[in-house]
């Protein structure tokens, strides 16, 4: 097994490492000549002809370098199927692999530890066993990005088999095959590989004694998935909760569909109370999955997630959601919604200064003239009359603007300089007057 780290710009590579068979405890790579990497990326398995077995690899996905984990052998531990190993897919989750085994005439299925990357044996379906045919010489297996079907392709029978796959069950079940010759198909000599178009709506099989590649069209269930989504109460407050109802809907006739997820990203300024979805489960605290198994034809579901408005909301409340799923969506375009919320009231000046302002400013008075004071826990006017200085004051305690006696104390008529700053002590105020001339 050779590794290559690889230029995305020109597709040059440099050789990294390699791992073989009988050096540094690595087995199974005998004849190795299927590979495939898991969809997370941390794993790589390598069908070995020779050895009748699968070879597990852990993976830096940053190097690129391997890590032997371990072999399912034919024949050890109950594992059936891997004669003559030739080709090894994932499924898209990741949850279960598949090997076609070209001695067996046989497709081999394991479970799959996504965290370690173990496998587990679950069955073999071969060739002859029931009405499964066309698995002799199977030599490419491949699993539809919709997780629905299985396909493999037998070199000896010169044939594609489609397995219905059960996505929440994982359950095969023979369901079609084509044969070189038969019903007007051609190119199928020798089939050895396949692959499916990203769009799913066609299948390429090539076939080495036909020398071609032989083209089908897939028809392809679709769901159609629509997501609205409200929000209450609005405007909102700081302090408050705020709660969005989530509705899933499969729009579809007759298509269920699998899988089914809701991703909400919760609005800045806002802290998780709960999330639930009605039939599935959520999960996280800011980036919310809620998950749904299956999602009938013409159904819908429901998932609820309330927050608590923080103090760092902003004025406007803004938060997404989309939905996806295992099945093909025939229309995307109502997969997402936006949901925006009136937040809570840009906060007065005299609140910011309660709350943040500790600079003390002198200030200087002269006769009659009034200028503005901005204290620790206090903004205001500071005003001389003829009496007394009084605080017209924003400060909540005292409640709007009104008149508060500071000091407790009354002067002469005259003018006098006031020098007004705020104490140590919260709220209090310090004010000296000094005659002017």
């Amino acid at each position: 097994m050779a590794a290559f780290s690889r230029n995305p710009a020109t597709g040059a590579l440099s050789f990294v490492e390699f791992k073989q068979d009988g050096v540094e405890g690595v087995d199974g790579l005998d004849g190795a000549i299927g590979v495939t990497i898991s969809p997370d990326v941390k794993h790589l398995y390598a069908a070995g002809y020779f050895d009748d077995a699968l070879a597990a690899f852990s993976r830096n996905p940053t190097t690129g370098t391997l890590n032997f984990v371990e072999l399912k052998k034919d024949g050890v531990g109950g594992v059936d199927g891997l004669d003559g190993g030739w080709s090894v897919t994932i499924s898209l989750g990741g949850k279960h692999l598949y090997a076609a085994s070209y001695l067996d005439k046989a497709l081999a299925v394991f479970s799959r530890n996504t965290t370690t990357g173990e496998l587990t044996f679950v069955e073999m379906h071969n060739d002859g066993s029931g009405l499964i045919d066309g698995l002799a010489g199977a030599a490419s297996v491949i699993v539809s990005p919709n997780g629905n079907q299985v396909y493999v392709a037998g070199t000896i029978y010169n044939t594609v088999t489609m397995f219905s796959r059960n996505s929440a069950t994982v359950e095969l079940t023979i369901a079609q095959i084509w044969r070189d010759g038969v019903g007007g198909v051609d190119g199928l000599d020798g089939a050895s590989s396949i692959a499916i178009s990203p769009d799913e709506k066609h299948l390429y099989t090539s076939g080495r004694d036909d020398d071609a590649v032989a083209v089908f069209s897939r028809s392809v269930p679709s769901a159609d998935l629509e997501i609205v989504k409200t929000g209450s109460l609005d405007p909102v407050t700081v302090g408050t909760n705020l709660t969005y109802v989530i509705t899933i809907t499969n729009n579809s006739t007759s298509t269920a569909t699998t899988n089914v997820q809701i991703k909400d990203k919760l609005p800045p300024g806002t802290t998780l109370v709960f999330a639930e979805a009605i039939g599935g489960s959520c999960a996280g605290t800011t980036d919310i999955t809620c998950t749904f198994s299956t999602l009938a034809a013409e159904a819908s579901s429901t998932a609820t997630i309330v927050v608590k408005v923080d103090s760092g909301a902003s004025r406007m409340l803004t938060n997404n959601a989309s939905a996806t799923a295992d099945t093909l969506d025939s229309v995307i375009s109502n997969n997402s919604y936006k949901a925006v919320t009136t937040g809570p009231p840009v906060p007065s000046m005299s609140v910011w200064a309660l709350a943040a302002l500790s600079v003390i400013l002198p200030l200087t008075f002269s006769g009659r003239v009034r200028r503005r004071i901005v204290g620790r826990r206090s903004v205001g006017d500071w005003c001389l009359d003829d009496h007394h200085v009084v605080l017209q004051s924003a400060d909540a305690r005292y409640g709007h603007r009104d008149d508060v006696l500071l000091p407790e104390r009354k002067f002469r008529r005259g003018h006098y300089r006031c020098a007004g700053q705020n104490s140590r002590h919260v709220g209090d105020v310090v004010v000296t007057l000094e005659p002017v001339g």
